[in-house]
């Protein structure tokens, strides 16, 4: 995808929530600006505000805004059309409840073994302080993704609202991360988190 990779914009489009779309190279000064995708509330997504993780060429991302206007936001990938003029084909893989398991995905999703995604919430939880997430894609490849909650953030002294540098791992699998919130003066955390 070197030199066409496709990006999200937060707003704008057709929808007002956002768009996928392709910087292509020209040979000249200005390059090639096409739109892939309008998100909007019927579609079922709005504000996509984190950077794409590329998995085996498909887009995985979130939205901040939920399935069909939702408060939780969502996750979904695209995949590339086989048809050169044909559109991308979007699938949603999750849809936040808000309260119950976290609103707002926040950050780039982290890929892990055999297929499984890492991610926050800003916000949602039983604290409303956000969450991190696992989403394990089912056995056969057709059906429902599994979330489950790895962390629910309580605030203090724990910490609150993951920012949206996303997440990292070491060797092990262990992860990291940091919170704008929480912790013991309420001034944010580094945190480890072992899956």
């Amino acid at each position: 995808m070197a030199g066409n990779s496709p990006v999200v914009s937060g707003n704008g489009g057709t929808g007002a929530q956002g768009v996928l779309y392709s910087l292509t190279p020209h040979t000249k000064s200005l390059w090639t600006y096409k739109i892939l995708h309008n998100f909007d509330l019927v579609d079922g997504d709005g504000a996509p505000l984190s950077p794409l993780t590329i998995i085996n060429h498909e887009l995985y991302g979130t939205s901040s805004i939920g399935h069909v206007g939702g408060p939780g936001g969502a996750v979904w990938k695209f995949s590339r059309p086989s048809k050169a003029r044909a559109p991308w084909k979007k699938t949603l893989l999750y849809s936040f409840q808000g309260s119950t398991d976290g609103a707002g995905p926040s950050g780039q999703l982290l890929p892990g073994p055999d297929g499984v995604l890492y991610g926050m919430t800003f916000s949602g939880g039983s604290a409303n302080c956000g969450a991190v997430y696992k989403l394990k894609p089912p056995a056969s490849g057709k059906g429902s993704w599994t979330k489950t909650v790895l962390h629910d953030f309580a605030g203090q002294p724990d910490g609150c609202n993951p920012n949206n540098f996303g997440l990292a791992a070491n060797a092990d699998g262990t992860l990291f991360g940091t919170t704008v919130g929480g912790g013991a003066n309420n001034a944010g955390t580094i945190f480890t988190l072992k899956p």
